[in-house]
């Protein structure tokens, strides 16, 4: 993933790989009214490919219908913890300097995008308790 070109700490890198990949699993699952420990969902898959550990997987169940919020929680986290390490240390490419508003916009463009991330969740679940109107299936058989 491009954090690995980012970011030069590797335990917050393979944090936020991971949590950025079961984020989509976390999503699926809730829009099917499920959890990622219900039956037919990929909790135990994800520990299996140690993608999760069994902790932060008792974690998450331990809130059903907040796991997507948890992953997004998980991966600001990391991100402030990348640009709080002295010196500038946890990144590659630049030193990080409070002062200079062009890495600013760098750690203000990663949470514009967690930002976005919410906003879909919440659209997704909207479009999902709403449903879609009849006339959706027509006109997709007939593109």
């Amino acid at each position: 993933m491009m954090n690995r070109r980012w970011f030069n700490h590797e335990e917050l890198q393979d944090q936020l790989s991971r949590f950025i990949v079961v984020y989509s699993y976390a999503c699926k699952s809730l829009l099917r009214g499920k959890t990622l420990t219900s039956e037919g969902e990929d909790g135990t898959e994800l520990v299996r490919k140690g993608l999760l550990t069994k902790r932060e997987l008792q974690i998450m169940h331990s809130s059903p219908s907040w796991q997507p919020h948890f992953c997004l929680d998980v991966i600001r986290e990391v991100i402030v913890k990348l640009h709080m390490i002295p010196g500038g240390e946890g990144l590659r490419i630049v030193r990080i300097d409070d002062n200079n508003k062009i890495h600013g916009q760098l750690f203000r463009c990663l949470d514009n995008t967690l930002k976005d991330m919410n906003t879909l969740i919440g659209n997704c679940i909207r479009v999902r308790a709403s449903g879609l109107p009849a006339s959706y299936d027509a006109i997709t058989m007939t593109s």
